[in-house]
């Protein structure tokens, strides 16, 4: 089975709570796992308690072995010191847009915490990603650009996939 590291590990690595967006559809797009691979960074994200005052999350993703790809999120803190977060993941559908990650090291109480999460669509060219939680609660927009232009055009294709992006946190560049 293919699998992938493709969420930042920081973001998804948790038990959300929330109440579900009724209209959040599903990933329909197949994805390319190894079309991940590289440097990608969250520009926006659903504000959440496990990720907190993170601000330019940046994820590594590598294959692993067995198929199997890393991610290595590292993002900044108000401290001043980054955090680091190392996780696998897998796919769980033939189309590789349903991943398991699990976290192997990083915030405490989060090692072998596993979340699935959704490739719910993204650029021909993986220039950009735009990730959620199953029950429409979180998403995270991702891209290979620290601080794109087109940071409010892939905003409003995340409200289009039925989520909330008015308290959207804006963490990139």
């Amino acid at each position: 089975m293919t699998s992938i590291k493709i969420i930042a590990a920081a973001a998804a690595l948790t038990v959300f709570a929330g109440a579900a967006l009724a209209d959040a559809r599903p990933p329909a797009r197949a994805v390319t796992l190894s079309d991940f691979d590289g440097t990608w960074y969250e520009v926006a994200r659903t504000p959440n308690s496990n990720q907190g005052p993170c601000t330019r999350l940046q994820v590594a993703i590598t294959p692993g072995s067995g198929g199997a790809y890393n991610i290595v999120s590292t993002c900044n803190r108000a401290s001043g010191s980054p955090q680091v977060t190392r996780s696998t993941a897998t796919s769980l559908n033939s189309a590789n847009n349903r991943l398991r990650f699990r976290a192997a090291s990083g915030a405490a109480g989060f090692v072998g915490v596993s979340q699935e999460f959704w490739v719910l669509d993204r650029a021909d060219d993986y220039s950009w990603a735009i990730l959620g939680t199953p029950g429409g609660n979180y998403f995270w927009l991702w891209t290979r650009s620290p601080n794109p232009a087109n940071r409010a055009d892939l905003l409003a294709r995340v409200r289009a996939l039925g989520y909330n992006t008015s308290n959207a946190v804006q963490t990139g560049g």
